[in-house]
């Protein structure tokens, strides 16, 4: 039988490698876990409300409903992720276990200092604010330490809860928090209505985004009118949880705000966290993000939450008054979308106060404010629409190239265009903008190796199904798909199976966003799925993928398998029409050369998780 290797890479199959070491279902640098706290992602369909908290072990316990994401929030102070997963892993209602992740603000690293506010003339703002500068009932929740609603510079700018009645200690509204005039604290574990900033880097956020402007008072925002929504999750030493992220974006959702601006970072793959963003993209909310701080690529080392491959997510980096990379800012030609001032950012701080920061955190509200200021001006735009204007309009810098998508820093002039002009990208009627260029050498690339009936496999102990070996001509964004179902033709009782990919032969670890886990109970004719589908930034050069399996007490049988990567050149607001263009292609080959169909997935009870490293 005629193997298919459809490729610009190079390819080699490598049977089965079986090695005999205890598995690891941690990926390497493991990010801080919040101890005896996981995130329970119902399936689909099922209400928070129908989970049977008895299927929890111990004395585990439901700390927290958010209905809006479909999960539970989990105490377990056995610490035991295994215990849990064991308990839950067959309950029909459960889709998934993840630890809660811990995050910080993005802060301040020491950097040069420059003069004050020199990056709104960098950005064009004086030309823009010469056409508008209101940006009317949109509003902006910042994510972060919270905001000092009382500064003299930003209270006339905060958002105020149309259905609350302030400090009459009453939950007006029925949102479950209680004189949320402003917006809300999660912090402590009751929710309240005082997002009061603790720290200052909140603060310092939302001035760049809307301190009142031409008052005779401090300093400028990019918005001069606007409305700014405090959500505080991080806490006075600035750092918090992905539940706490989990809950604020529920509830900005909830509040109806019109732009996330989430200036901080750290942790795994969380896939509760990725969920809670995909309910704001299907909410219409500009989810915009800081690269981070690190001074590392993001194409290799993903940065959560900006490397979440979900459509609404603008990455931001930092730039300096030279228009080069700012030295501490992370960036990606793949996973990075634009830069923007993030050096020496004069702006509001607690207490009436005003202060010189750096960080990607200040690059990031240049753009939400940007984002907020266009988007009043053009409404008819969507938020992916506008994401891609902001992005397409960006002055591109040669010193920039290859640092993001577009090698560009904000242009807020150019973005905003002239709303009744002809040629202006967005509106109705005018050509719409052309897609940024993708930089790759060649197009979607694919590797791809499998194995038939013909070639059944066994295996009884941890070991490597198969590897696909593949030369990037850039960084790129990777998809690897596993495709395989398995029956247990030894063994008694209750086996467990886990599956995963890896970029090492040995030792036995994973991505732990490509694990998936089968219980197998019956004969061997009873098969489970152990397919995935999973992502990752990768750098230029060669790679191998190693698909994984952790077996013990048993034997299995796979009648057929396939591990398919795609290489995708650019991912501007998603994954690429062309990749599910190059899969139809890859079976259509194989149906033209007469191999045998891929085999049909047979019912299933695995369970995916999504972890990766991260800053």
């Amino acid at each position: 039988m005629k193997r298919v290797v459809l490729s610009t890479f190079a390819l080699l199959f490598s049977g089965t490698l079986a090695f005999a070491q205890q598995p690891s279902f941690t990926a390497p640098d493991e990010p801080e876990i919040i101890p005896g706290q996981f995130i329970v992602k119902l399936a689909p369909g099922v209400a928070a409300t129908e989970f049977d908290e008895a299927t929890l072990p111990g004395d585990a316990e439901i700390i927290e409903t958010l209905s809006a994401v479909g999960v539970v929030v989990v105490q377990d102070d056995s610490d035991a992720i295994g215990q849990l997963t064991e308990s839950v892993g067959t309950d029909p209602n459960v889709a998934y276990v993840e630890p809660v992740y811990r995050v910080y603000a993005l802060g301040n690293p020491n950097d040069p200092s420059y003069p004050p506010q020199w990056g709104f003339p960098k950005i064009k703002a004086p030309s823009a604010w010469d056409k508008l500068t209101d940006s009317g009932k949109l509003v902006i929740a910042v994510i972060d330490t919270g905001v000092d609603y009382r500064h003299p510079d930003l209270f006339a700018n905060m958002w105020t809860n149309p259905g609350e009645t302030p400090n009459n200690g009453v939950d007006d509204d029925g949102n479950g928090i209680i004189d949320d005039v402003h917006g809300a604290n999660f912090v402590p574990s009751t929710p309240t209505g005082d997002p009061m900033d603790d720290n200052q880097h909140g603060t310092h956020v939302a001035g760049t985004i809307g301190a009142v402007t031409d008052n005779n008072l401090g300093v400028a925002g990019v918005n001069w009118t606007t409305k700014i929504m405090g959500v505080k999750f991080l806490s006075a030493n600035g750092s918090g949880s992905t539940a706490g992220a989990i809950r604020s974006i529920d509830y900005a959702i909830r509040m109806k705000a019109d732009i996330m601006n989430n200036s901080w970072g750290g942790g795994g793959f969380s896939q509760g966290l990725k969920d809670a963003i995909e309910a704001a993209d299907n909410a219409g909310i500009l989810f915009v993000a800081a690269a981070g701080n690190a001074g590392t690529n993001n194409d290799t080392n993903p940065h959560y939450p900006s490397s979440y491959d979900v459509p609404n997510v603008l990455a931001v980096m930092a730039t300096d008054q030279n228009d080069n990379r700012a030295s501490f800012s992370q960036f990606g030609a793949a996973s990075v979308d634009m830069g923007a001032p993030g050096v020496d950012i004069l702006s509001t701080t607690p207490n009436s106060s005003y202060a010189s920061f750096n960080g990607t955190s200040m690059a990031t509200p240049h753009v939400a404010g940007a984002a907020a200021l266009v988007w009043a001006g053009n409404p008819s735009l969507s938020h992916l629409d506008l994401k891609k204007r902001l992005m397409a309009t960006a002055d591109v810098i040669p010193a920039l190239a290859g640092t993001s998508q577009t090698g560009a820093r904000l242009n807020l002039a150019a973005a905003l265009g002239d709303p009744d002009g002809p040629g202006d990208p967005g509106d109705p009627g005018d050509p719409a903008p052309g897609p940024i260029a993708c930089k790759a050498k060649n197009h979607t690339q694919i590797a791809y190796e499998e194995f038939f009936w013909s070639d059944s496999l066994e295996t009884d102990e941890n070991s490597n199904i198969l590897k696909v070996d593949f030369v990037l001509p850039e960084p790129m964004v990777v998809d690897i798909s596993t495709d395989t179902s398995a029956s247990r033709v030894k063994g008694a009782g209750n086996t467990i199976v886990r599956t995963g990919v890896f970029n090492q032969e040995i030792p036995n670890v994973m991505w732990t966003g490509s694990y998936r886990r089968a219980n197998f109970s019956g004969g061997s004719n009873v098969y489970r799925d152990l397919s995935s589908d999973f992502s990752i930034a990768l750098g230029q050069g060669a790679h191998t993928i190693y698909w994984k399996i952790w077996v013990s007490g048993a034997t299995l049988r796979f009648d057929s398998g396939t591990l398919t990567v795609r290489g995708i050149p650019c991912v501007m607001g998603g994954k690429l029409d062309i990749a599910s263009a190059a899969a139809t292609s890859v079976d259509r080959t194989q149906a033209d050369q007469g191999a045998e169909p891929r085999m049909e997935r047979l019912g299933s009870d695995a369970e995916g998780r999504s972890t990766t490293s991260a800053n």
